[in-house]
């Protein structure tokens, strides 16, 4: 489907090179974090929660068809899978 856009859905793990390769980035520092406290979880469960049920909007008439759903149905579907993100912590890496 991205393809079908002329979409890159990887272009965000290649951004930083192709900074650095045309010299925009300097002095770059990366903190990657392997456990979440309750604050930073709590911001990554709403920033996750918000990009994929925005992402699935944005994809509804191609995966309405594809899946034969309804557009109450396909809402209620994407309404439930963000709910389901929150309560089983989906986005959490632990």
């Amino acid at each position: 489907m991205f393809d079908e856009r002329g979409l890159d859905p990887t272009v965000c793990y290649k951004i930083r090179g192709f900074l650095e390769e045309h010299e925009q980035l300097h002095e770059v520092h990366c903190e990657i974090k392997k456990e979440l406290d309750g604050k930073d979880s709590a911001k990554l469960c709403k920033l996750s929660y918000e990009n994929y049920t925005t992402a699935l909007m944005t994809m509804k008439p191609k995966l309405m068809s594809i899946i034969g759903a309804s557009n109450d149905e396909y809402d209620e579907l994407v309404k439930n899978m963000g709910n389901e993100l929150i309560e089983f912590e989906s986005f959490n890496s632990r």
